[in-house]
């Protein structure tokens, strides 16, 4: 099946959830805009002029557990494209940056007083030139 079609097929169905939530379809909007701001997306002015073009689906996930941002989209670079390749497959995956856990527990316990902090948004940067990742928004 198409990538195109599928990545298609699910703005679809996110518009249909979208459309009786007002205040759902505000805050998915709202959040779409702040990763545009940030520089994490941007809008493809045109077609890729080499390589191919790969569309993500992306969809709606509510958390009403979450104190920051309750409505976010996920990104699939899980679903397989007409070949049969999902997006991740075609990515290096390079080394394991994170930090051995009992290293970190034991720096933790290390000190009388710890601090603590969070990402504010955990968003991958490096697609930044359009042709790495491409979706629909409406």
């Amino acid at each position: 099946m198409n990538i195109k079609f599928i990545a298609s097929k699910r703005l679809q169905s996110l518009s249909r959830r979208q459309e009786g939530y007002p205040e759902l379809k505000k805050a998915y909007d709202e959040n779409l805009a702040d990763m545009e701001r940030s520089g994490n997306i941007r809008e493809a002015i045109s077609k890729a002029k080499d390589g191919p073009v790969i569309y993500l689906p992306h969809h709606l996930v509510v958390r009403e557990d979450s104190r920051t941002t309750k409505v976010t989209p996920l990104f699939d670079a899980f679903a397989k494209g007409y070949n049969g390749v999902l997006l991740n497959d075609c990515l290096e995956a390079g080394p394991n940056l994170l930090p051995n856990i009992l290293e970190v527990l034991l720096r933790f316990r290390r000190w009388k007083v710890a601090v603590t902090a969070d990402v504010a948004k955990a968003i991958d940067k490096k697609l930044r030139d359009g042709t790495q990742g491409t979706f629909f928004i409406r």
